[in-house]
């Protein structure tokens, strides 16, 4: 607004002035229009600060660890209300020694309000400062003061850990760990720790270290003995926090001595007091306090006794023990040292104990009178023991071998070092035995045998009878010649018996025994060469030459040359008989025609004979004649090869005797029957083909030709084979086979002749079969 008063114009204007302080004025008068005048004046406006502060409040609660955000204090402004925040500035003295910070500046109407951030590192009551500042070139400032109250952000969550340690040796290392979930960046010197190590000590500090939320407590200790035990560790959060935890873990101490055992050797006598040394052991650990250990010896019999801990100058400690070993062996010792107290370790060795036996044994065999069949039982031998009189007859083992192939146990009984051992046994058979009772210390100690005599008498009383024997000439008879019971030892068995059976035929072989129901039955075999009656007699004896019964029957022999059982003609009985006694069976009813015609048209029984063994040789006798002469001079089976070689000879009229020289000259015949010597082998030549051993001149000659390489073996063989004694052997065999006697003068001397000047045995033989005697035999 422009006034004017005596030429000078003045202007006046209303302005609100937002802040104090000094400003430039400039004023501008000008002419209105059309006028041109116009003039500036300049000046300055001070503005004063009208800011009338006062604080309202200060206080902040918050929590340790977490960062607090929020209104710290509030001021009033009385002096200019409408003043704008931004006007001020706060500052915060957060009172933990941190550095102020500015303060964010809010507010209308007369009010400001101060806000800020800050994290507490621990928990307490803080003296909060908070200063508000007008800005330049305002000078009104205002402070509130107020209280910070932090509260307690840890919580501990405890994991008690395992202490291992080893007595007398200090441990150190971690005890126990917390986990911080409610603070986990606070720091570990915010905590303190007391560790009670759980032997009874006093509790004491433990480092604290953390590590992403995770405190650590480790401490040092050393304990004095082994043990297991709960261990506590209790975590404290710096005052005023409030924060505690206790984690409890367990304390596991070892054993800290450590002995090297040494086993020396322990010799005892059984019965005698033994007294000495069993163990030794050397500390090599923590010294050991020796009253803190015991020693028990467990002696390997079932005995266990405490024993004495000697300690050497070389600080060896010996186990010393008393005991007496009942009976010799080699016993399992077993020394423990044991530590007394919980959690005590026990060191175990073991040693063996060589007990030596102290029995001097000395028996007496008796003699003992006993029936066969029926048990004898009672003393067999006596036994002393001048060596360890205080053995026990249950420390003893006899076995008594009764002399008959059987041999049991026996009983031991009687003190004072004399002993009687007893037995029950039955024997199954007269006789006079020898029984030996051994007397055994167990176990494997003393042994001592006793001789004596027992004499089990005759139970047998036997009854027999006969059994009529029917059959027929040169057919096996087989079957039972008597029966006997025994009244005397029913109970006998048949192998006990031995039966030999006289045919009555001039022929006695022995005969099997069995039982059935009590009675005894003797079988036999025999062929009758003859037709006719025979007296049998069956002798029965007890295998030891005593006889118990002998009993005779008859044998009723029928002739059956012919098929049917027929009779026929003196020529037909003749072919039947040559069949037999050639052939060794029945003649076929062909044969029987065809060479009964011939007979009958008058053809010589020689030259009957005579063809009927050559068709037999070439035929059906081939293997037979073969086989035998393997089993003569080979004494085995003949094989397939053989068979066939010498089967084909005697086809293309070959002669038994060729095939007896063949194998006697085979290398096998010079090894199993000569043994591979040339005196065995000549000794074996005579043997199988004159029927006795080589004189002393015939073997020296002989054996010194073939080693000088001047006679072979076939040589030897030729000469002995044609040789009159060799005819005579051939001779004397058909006379016995086929005439059933031996030669008389005449007719050796007829048919040796024959022999020597080249005729061939079967022809011989023929000859021999077609005479009248051979023939008379058939005939009627």
């Amino acid at each position: 607004t422009v006034s004017n008063s005596a030429g000078t114009l003045t202007v006046s204007g209303s302005h609100l002035y937002a802040d104090e302080g000094s400003n430039t004025l400039t004023v501008t008068l000008t002419d209105i229009a059309p006028g041109t005048a116009t003039a500036t004046a300049t000046g300055t406006a001070t503005v004063a600060d009208a800011d009338v502060l006062a604080p309202v409040a200060a206080t902040v609660s918050a929590t340790e660890g977490t960062t607090f955000t929020g209104a710290v204090a509030t001021f009033s402004n009385t002096g200019y209300p409408t003043n704008s925040a931004s006007d001020f500035t706060a500052m915060i003295d957060w009172g933990d020694g941190s550095s102020a910070s500015v303060g964010t500046v809010s507010g209308s109407a007369g009010t400001l309000t101060v806000s800020g951030s800050h994290l507490y590192a621990d928990e307490g009551s803080n003296l909060l400062t908070v200063t508000l500042i007008d800005d330049a070139p305002g000078t009104a400032t205002a402070t509130a003061i107020g209280t910070a109250t932090v509260a307690e952000g840890d919580t501990l969550t405890p994991v008690g850990l395992t202490i291992s340690a080893t007595e007398a040796t200090t441990f150190s290392g971690a005890v126990a760990t917390f986990t911080n979930a409610g603070y986990p960046t606070n720091a570990a010197s915010d905590f303190a720790a007391m560790i009670d190590w759980g032997d009874g000590s006093s509790a004491t500090l433990g480092t604290v270290t953390a590590a992403a939320g995770t405190l650590t407590v480790s401490g040092s200790h050393l304990y004095a003995d082994e043990l297991t035990a709960p261990a506590s560790v209790t975590l404290t959060d710096d005052a005023p926090g409030t924060a505690t935890a206790t984690a409890i873990g367990t304390a596991t101490v070892a054993e800290g001595d450590i002995f090297f055992p040494i086993s020396p050797p322990v010799t005892a006598t059984e019965g005698q007091a033994f007294s000495g040394l069993v163990a030794s052991f050397v500390p090599l650990g923590a010294p050991a306090t020796l009253g803190d250990f015991a020693a028990t010896i467990a002696w390997g019999d079932g005995t266990t006794t405490a024993g004495t801990i000697h300690v050497t100058g070389l600080g060896f400690w010996n186990i010393l023990g008393n005991h007496t070993y009942a009976d010799e062996g080699s016993y399992q010792l077993t020394i423990t040292l044991a530590e007394d107290g919980p959690g005590g370790t026990a060191f175990t060795v073991n040693n063996t104990a060589s007990v030596a036996d102290s029995d001097v044994l000395a028996g007496t065999g008796l003699t003992l009178a006993a029936t066969e069949g029926t048990t004898f039982s009672g003393a067999v031998a006596t036994f002393s023991n001048t060596g360890y009189a205080g053995n026990t007859a249950s420390d003893l083992s006899a076995t008594i071998d009764w002399g008959d192939g059987t041999t049991g146990s026996g009983t031991v009984s009687g003190t004072a070092g004399s002993y009687t051992v007893s037995g029950d046994h039955t024997y199954a058979d007269e006789g006079t035995f020898t029984p030996v009772v051994t007397l055994n210390d167990l176990p494997g100690g003393a042994s001592a045998a006793a001789t004596g005599t027992a004499v089990a008498a005759e139970a047998d009383v036997l009854h027999a009878t006969g059994v009529t024997v029917n059959g027929t000439q040169a057919t096996a008879f087989s079957g039972t010649v008597a029966t006997f019971t025994d009244t005397g030892y029913p109970g006998n068995l048949a192998s006990d018996f031995t039966a030999t059976i006289d045919w009555g035929d001039g022929t006695t072989t022995s005969g099997p025994v069995a039982l059935s129901g009590g009675t005894y039955t003797v079988e036999g075999s025999h062929t009758y060469s003859d037709k006719g009656t025979f007296t049998v007699r069956v002798t029965v004896d007890d295998g030891s030459g005593n006889v118990l019964a002998s009993v005779s029957s008859s044998a009723v022999m029928i002739e059956d040359l012919l098929p049917g059982g027929a009779q026929g003609t003196a020529n037909e009985r003749f072919v039947g008989e040559v069949y037999r006694e050639v052939l060794g069976r029945i003649v076929d009813g062909n044969s029987l025609q065809i060479w009964t015609t011939v007979l009958d048209a008058g053809v010589p029984r020689q030259a009957v004979a005579y063809a009927i063994i050559a068709v037999a040789d070439a035929g059906e006798l081939r293997d037979k004649i073969v086989e035998n002469a393997y089993q003569t001079y080979l004494h085995r089976t003949a094989d397939a090869a053989g068979l066939a070689y010498f089967g084909q000879l005697l086809a293309e009229g070959g002669t038994s005797q060729q095939i007896a020289q063949d194998l006697m000259a085979s290398d096998e015949y010079y090894t199993v029957r000569g043994g591979g010597t040339v005196d065995g082998f000549v000794n074996a030549v005579y043997e199988d083909l004159l029927d006795r051993p080589i004189d002393a001149g015939a073997e020296a000659y002989w054996a010194n030709a073939m080693a000088a390489g001047r006679t072979t073996r076939p040589q030897f063989i030729e000469a002995v084979m044609q040789s009159s004694e060799y005819d005579h052997v051939v001779i004397q065999d058909f006379y016995m086979t086929y005439l059933h006697r031996p030669a008389d003068g005449s007719g050796l001397t007829m048919y040796t002749d024959q022999l020597a000047a080249g005729v061939p045995q079967n022809e011989v033989l023929a000859e021999i079969l077609g005479s009248s005697e051979f023939f008379s035999q058939v005939s009627t």
